[in-house]
């Protein structure tokens, strides 16, 4: 099998694998899963955005400890011709955090965004312009669990189950996820398809200290609270979907 037909496997395997793990787990969780929308309300194309152009240094927004001063702070962002103007603009230059419209920006600023930064864009479409809002979050998970009650798991190159694992801490943990990428390549260059690749998380406690946040990133996958879930779709904010995790639990609620 040759890397392109392995990763082509992966792919169709990745959501399907991952859910029948969490499926198992017949509880609620407190906390939902915020994602790009990929329904006909973003038009015809993924991502929906072009370009988007910082100045000064575009990478300095994505360090959220070298964030630019807002005064010397310029943000544009162009759309795809195809694509339709909404409250969440799905991009692959995200960074730290989401592009919102300032419409959304209004109606989540009073919610406990933790650690954040927000920076105002201008979006043009087919010779319109909108007000968007760039806000930066450091509000990672890894910082937040109670890893002495949290089971993880440990997956193959094709995401498939392998076994549950446990770590007393998110040194232990990211020690463990380096030690998996060692020596474990074919004469090919790309890892064997059944070895141990990575970890997810399978049922994560989140400390007391931090169950006041409304919204939680785990690298490039952001998590919200019900009740900012709840006043997103009850205002109809477009460009998102939501989706239960059943992953991740307030450290006082265990089931």
């Amino acid at each position: 099998m040759s890397k392109i037909d392995i990763l082509d496997e992966a792919a169709k395997l990745r959501e399907k694998s991952i859910d029948d793990i969490v499926n198992e787990q017949n509880v609620s969780s407190d906390y939902f899963e915020f994602k790009y929308s990929t329904g006909h309300d973003i038009g015809r194309t993924f991502p929906q955005v072009d370009q988007i152009r910082f100045t000064p240094e575009i990478y300095s927004i994505y360090d959220f400890s070298k964030l630019p001063a807002k005064s010397d702070f310029e943000g544009r962002i162009e759309l795809k011709k195809s694509a339709k103007p909404t409250d969440l603009l799905s991009t692959w230059q995200s960074g730290n955090g989401i592009m919102i419209s300032s419409k959304c920006f209004e109606t989540i600023k009073n919610f406990n965004l933790g650690k954040s930064a927000f920076y105002n864009f201008k979006c043009y479409h087919k010779y319109n312009e909108y007000d968007y809002v760039y806000l930066a979050l450091d509000n990672h998970l890894l910082d937040m669990i109670d890893y002495s009650n949290s089971i993880f798991y440990t997956t193959n190159l094709f995401d498939e189950f392998m076994k549950d694992i446990k770590f007393s801490s998110k040194s232990e943990m990211l020690n463990f996820i380096s030690s998996l990428n060692k020596d474990k390549y074919n004469k090919e260059g790309y890892k064997e398809g059944l070895i141990e690749n990575d970890v997810e998380i399978k049922k994560v406690f989140i400390k007391s200290e931090f169950h006041d946040l409304d919204i939680i990133k785990l690298y490039s996958s952001y998590y919200i609270s019900k009740k900012l879930k709840d006043i997103l779709e009850t205002s109809k904010m477009t460009g998102i979907e939501f989706k239960e995790t059943r992953r991740l639990f307030k450290s006082e609620s265990s089931r």
